[in-house]
């Protein structure tokens, strides 16, 4: 049989575990200014995963790329980047393909809701040359003429906007192309006498980034 009193003292030790170790619980947080207006504040940006779409162009050539990406920023103004794109262009009369795994570090500028990154990359990528496009379909792993896994730059600008708690809608401006001279890094492949319009692209893409942290 319980002795007077303990009821009310097992009351107030229930209390203080409580106040001790669920704050949250005792006293509600005050609501932050997105979450007063109803829409629930965006995760930090820290770890983000980025798929894109878009445009790919060269000197006289047209087409099409697909990207992802990796995203970390270990500070509030740096992002560190790594790219992995593929693209192929209609170059009359055949057909040309891109690719390219970028590392990349950019300068983050905080516009408002705007998330605008500036950087520049240092990697490896790929510039193919096919007859056809009945050749490319035939024959993808057989170009005429190929540069591989020779030594490759960008730059880029990226404007992010937040479309929920964990996923942002951005736009991506860059210009890339594959450095050639002074590197005996890869191989070439039937490479001689190809323009400089055959090394570069620039493309222009939109896509969505996933925050993961």
């Amino acid at each position: 049989m319980p002795r007077p009193g303990a009821q009310p003292l097992a009351h107030l030790l229930a209390a203080g575990l409580t106040l001790g170790v669920c704050p949250a619980l005792a006293e509600p947080a005050a609501p932050t200014a997105s979450m007063a207006g109803g829409t629930p504040a965006p995760r930090p940006q820290r770890l983000g995963l980025s798929v894109g779409l878009g445009y790919l162009g060269s000197a006289g050539m047209n087409g099409g790329a697909l990207s992802l990406g990796l995203r970390y920023a270990p500070i509030r103004l740096v992002a560190l980047s790594f790219d992995l794109g593929y693209g192929v262009l209609a170059a009359p009369p055949g057909v040309q393909d891109r690719w390219w795994l970028m590392p990349a570090v950019a300068l983050v500028l905080p516009l408002g809701p705007v998330r605008l990154d500036v950087g520049a990359g240092l990697g490896l990528g790929a510039s193919s040359g096919y007859r056809s496009w009945a050749a490319y379909v035939a024959g993808p792993f057989d170009p005429v003429w190929a540069f591989q896994l020779v030594p490759a730059a960008r730059g880029h600008v990226s404007a992010a906007l937040p479309l929920s708690r964990c996923c942002d809608g951005f736009a991506r401006a860059e210009l890339g192309g594959l450095i050639l001279s002074g590197s005996s890094i890869g191989s070439r492949v039937g490479g001689d006498g190809r323009t400089l319009g055959d090394r570069l692209w620039f493309q222009l893409a939109l896509g969505v980034h996933f925050r993961l942290l």
